[in-house]
């Protein structure tokens, strides 16, 4: 399994000859997802420039039952033909969407969540990605242990499926935690503290994994409103006839933007929000939101660069970050008649 940011090159046939090639998707009769023809100079296709928008980035499963979600690599399978009709698999790549560019990451039984704040609240889902680098074996689960402030030990688990590369457990940390607790799971630890907050950010990092953070700040919001206007004689819904002259609104759409806040960082978890500000999956988690489908709201982060702060560069302080979002939704409205 490749890490979709590595250039990953197949080769179509011996050079001096012109191929056709395809590209599967699964397996050697699966979906075609791309047709090209190589030169006769270079008969090489890089599979990873193909294949990025095929990977699956998606919310794990979430409910009440926890159950994990399998989010293996996805395999391709590169065929080539010298004449457009016989076909020969020339041979497959297995990518998974890891976008972080950082070549001293090797694979193997590890966390993909990074976390970059350790704090979580009863009220939110705590969402741990892990990797299997040669597959989960039989019976494997995922086991969250916590500590009370007593001392008192308790475990949460939940089934790995059999032969999982990549996949993300979440808890529902109400069914089972307290304020207080501290908790493990993956090598990581998470502190559970007071509901000080309505929101919790959630988001795909560079690594292929999912994570949260509590949003500090309150999460203040405007709304920027474009306005659509015509020129009418018709009457109004006041009654009063206007000129030719008149204008009327006939319709509008409005951006809801939204200033976000973290909580105090380390130096680690400060540059791992690198995660964040270059990811292309950012959702706000709604903790009091009445109905299921409002509680995850998509975001669009709308800053252009950041700057990473450490304690030595933030003038001996603890870091924290203020950024711009806006929600991800077209908000439009027209006037009847």
């Amino acid at each position: 399994m490749t890490p979709i940011w590595q250039d990953t090159d197949i080769s179509a046939g011996p050079s001096g000859k012109a191929y056709w090639t395809r590209i599967r998707k699964d397996s050697a009769t699966g979906d075609i997802i791309f047709h090209g023809r190589t030169s006769e100079y270079a008969s090489d296709v890089r599979m990873n420039g193909v294949c990025a928008d095929y990977l699956k980035t998606g919310l794990p499963m979430i409910d009440e039952s926890e159950e994990f979600t399998a989010r293996n690599p996805v395999t391709f399978v590169l065929q080539s033909s010298e004449n457009g009709s016989t076909w020969v698999d020339k041979g497959t790549a297995e990518f998974y969407p890891n976008w972080s560019y950082d070549w001293e990451f090797t694979e193997g039984d590890k966390a993909l969540t990074m976390a970059p704040s350790r704090e979580v609240t009863l009220g939110q889902y705590l969402m741990v990605t892990v990797m299997y680098a040669d597959g989960a074996p039989a019976s494997a689960k995922l086991t969250l242990k916590g500590t009370r402030k007593d001392g008192t030990v308790y475990t949460h688990s939940m089934d790995v499926p059999e032969g999982t590369k990549t996949g993300t457990g979440v808890f529902t940390l109400s069914q089972f935690a307290s304020v207080g607790d501290v908790l493990e799971v993956a090598g990581l630890k998470f502190n559970v503290v007071e509901a000080c907050t309505r929101y919790v950010l959630h988001w795909f990092n560079d690594y292929g994994g999912w994570e949260q953070m509590l949003v500090r700040n309150g999460a203040p919001q405007s709304d920027e409103v474009t306005r659509y206007t015509v020129q009418t004689g018709k009457k109004n819904s006041a009654g009063w006839f206007g000129s030719t002259r008149a204008i009327r609104e006939y319709a509008n759409g409005s951006v809801r933007k939204m200033t976000l806040g973290t909580g105090w960082l380390d130096d680690a978890g400060s540059l791992r929000m690198r995660g964040l500000f270059n990811s292309t999956d950012v959702l706000l988690f709604d903790t009091q939101a009445a109905v299921e489908e409002g509680r995850f709201i998509p975001l669009v982060l709308t800053g252009d660069s950041m700057a990473y702060k450490t304690f030595k560069s933030n003038g001996g302080n603890l870091v924290r970050y203020d950024f711009e979002a806006q929600v991800a939704l077209n908000f439009s409205r027209r006037c009847g008649q």
